[in-house]
């Protein structure tokens, strides 16, 4: 199935509206680019890029949830993998190549997911991942953010493909390293469980 075929991401999560997902797109593309050029020092390295640029994006999203500036975005929890969610869908965060992803354990299901899925059998979409990757030119560093839905056995079933590109001039080869996220342990459900969205109350060690 070729990328234009696939159904828009509201198809399968009636939150995830073009509208939101193109502004959220834009601001984190703006904060990836910024953190790219405060990192763009000689005494830089590859690490210190994708560090800084990860932590500079889960900074945004705690930014957001402080100010509800945006009030249909709201983080789920304040861990390494951090999550967010669009009204009451839950998304992942991460600097990866969507169409060939390095990362594979982050395209499972956190513990904060796994409760969710539990309220719907058999999604079509398991979880939801926004990617954020360059492309490579003679120039420029182009940063482009893709949505892409996952079904259980991690195929892409959905794929969104922001319009706006953030390019920053960058020497050829300089790609920010990958940010390692460990799993994030899973937690027996109980009945006495808290829901979901108690994750901002605890803040899981790494």
């Amino acid at each position: 199935m070729s990328e234009q075929e696939y159904q828009h991401p509201s198809e399968y999560a009636p939150d995830l509206k073009q509208e939101y997902l193109v502004e959220l797109c834009n601001e984190i593309l703006n904060v990836v680019e910024q953190a790219l050029v405060t990192a763009g020092t000689e005494h830089d390295t590859a690490w210190t890029r994708g560090t800084l640029a990860y932590g500079r994006v889960q900074g945004f999203f705690q930014k957001l949830q402080k100010s509800h500036s945006k009030p249909w975005v709201t983080l789920a929890n304040k861990t390494m993998d951090f999550t967010f969610k669009v009204g009451n869908t839950y998304v992942q965060f991460v600097m990866d190549d969507p169409f060939a992803p390095k990362k594979i354990h982050r395209l499972k299901a956190n513990s904060i997911e796994q409760m969710s899925l539990e309220l719907e059998p058999e999604p079509d979409v398991v979880a939801w991942r926004l990617f954020v990757d360059r492309n490579y030119d003679d120039e420029f560093l182009g940063l482009n953010a893709v949505l892409v839905g996952f079904d259980i056995n991690q195929n892409p079933v959905c794929i969104w493909r922001h319009d706006e590109v953030a390019s920053i001039p960058m020497k050829t080869g300089d790609k920010p390293a990958e940010v390692f996220i460990e799993d994030a342990p899973l937690q027996r459900r109980t009945s006495q469980s808290k829901p979901a969205d108690d994750g901002l109350k605890h803040e899981a060690a790494n």
